[in-house]
Parts: C-alpha cells; sequence; structure tokens
C-alpha cells in the first residue's frame, strides 16, 4: 500500500530543511497551489497583512479592512466546511440572513490562513453595499458559495528562512486565468505545521 504525506508533513520538512538550499518537490508546489487556491476562488487578491503601505495593495492588518477577512472566513467554510453553516428557524433570525455560522470558526479560520487575530463584528463593504451581521454568537448572511472551478500551479518557489516565495498561475476551469507572485510563511496552527499568507499579487487576466 503506498503512503503519502500529509499536508502536515510537507510543511514539518520545509521546517527540518530551512537553512537549507533544494529544490521543491512536485508534491511540495502542488501543497502550495492547494494553499493558495481559495483566495483566487473568493476573489480576494492583491494584498498583503501588513498594517499601512505606499502602494496599490489592500492591507489587511489595518483594522479598517477586517471585512475582507471576515468575508473570506465565511465563504472558506461555506465551500469547503459546509457542516458548519446552520440554517435559520426564528423569523427574527432570518432577517439578517438566512445562513449563519459560529463566530469562533471564522476566527479560526482568519486565525490560520491569515494569522491574524480578529474581534467578530459586524462588518460592512461599502463599495459593494453588503454588510454581515454579528449577532454576539453567530455571523448572518445570504446565499451559498459556489465559486468558479480553480485550481493553482506554483511554477517556481524559493525560500529565506521560513518565508516562501512563490509564482505561478491561476486556473479556471483549466484555463489560464492570472500570474501571481504570493509570499507565505511557515508557522504552527493548532500545534500542526501550516502556511499563513502574506502577500499575493496577480497580473491582468490572461487573453
Amino acid at each position: 500500500m503506498k503512503k503519502f504525506l500529509s499536508f502536515s508533513a510537507v510543511i514539518l520538512i520545509f521546517f527540518v530543511l530551512a537553512d537549507s538550499s533544494f529544490a521543491f518537490t512536485k508534491k511540495e508546489l502542488k501543497s502550495m497551489g492547494d494553499f493558495l487556491t481559495p483566495f483566487v476562488r473568493f476573489s480576494l487578491e492583491n494584498f498583503d497583512v501588513k498594517a499601512d503601505g505606499d502602494d496599490d495593495l489592500l492591507h489587511l492588518g489595518d483594522p479598517a479592512n477586517v471585512y475582507h477577512l471576515i468575508s473570506f472566513g465565511i465563504d472558506y467554510n461555506v465551500r469547503y466546511n459546509h457542516s458548519l453553516i446552520k440554517f435559520c428557524e426564528d423569523p427574527d433570525c432570518k432577517l439578517n440572513g438566512l445562513m449563519t455560522i459560529d463566530g469562533k470558526y471564522i476566527k479560526e479560520t482568519v486565525k490560520k490562513f491569515f494569522d491574524i487575530d480578529i474581534e467578530n463584528q459586524t462588518v460592512t463593504d461599502e463599495d459593494m453595499e453588503i454588510t454581515i451581521e454579528y449577532d454576539g454568537k453567530v455571523y448572518h448572511f445570504d446565499g451559498d458559495v459556489e465559486g468558479e472551478d480553480y485550481s493553482t500551479v506554483v511554477e517556481k518557489a524559493t525560500r529565506n528562512g521560513k518565508i516562501i516565495t512563490m509564482l505561478g498561475t491561476f486556473y479556471s476551469y483549466d484555463k489560464p486565468f492570472r500570474k501571481f507572485e504570493a509570499a507565505a510563511k511557515i508557522h504552527k496552527y493548532k500545534g500542526k505545521n501550516t502556511f499563513a499568507i502574506l502577500s499575493l499579487k496577480t497580473g491582468e487576466i490572461i487573453q
């Protein structure tokens, strides 16, 4: 029987070899691609996790941009952890959205992917005029999250200590969609080795 390395086991290799020079394997590059896919799937691009900066990136470390973190957390769990989503039965609950998710799962998702600690709160995207209500325990929202069929191919990766820089292509329905450059750090989350995103920059849509 073949034995395959888990995602955590692959990241453990990164820790052990953090100060050595080596080429990443195809399995390691695939793990990086799998980590990056949700960002393009949920339209979170051209950002970093800093609090500010002089460039055109969205700075997710700025508390004013917490909407994007909470929205990502909801979208991710709807897509990948659908059992956590509960439907409203009470009429008063339905006024704020037909579906709910416990705020603790949003905080955990944001911490895992961004290594940012957030406070659960009602947030509004002023540009889209969308509000996500938080009632003190759960978030309320409407609609499901299908997302296009995206995948990610990391074509080149380099490492400086625990920082991984990745270059590659996002694919939509198996067709090249955008080129990207991403940076992530290796860190521990709930005792397991994983990635936390530092920045993601994308190019123009490939025609």
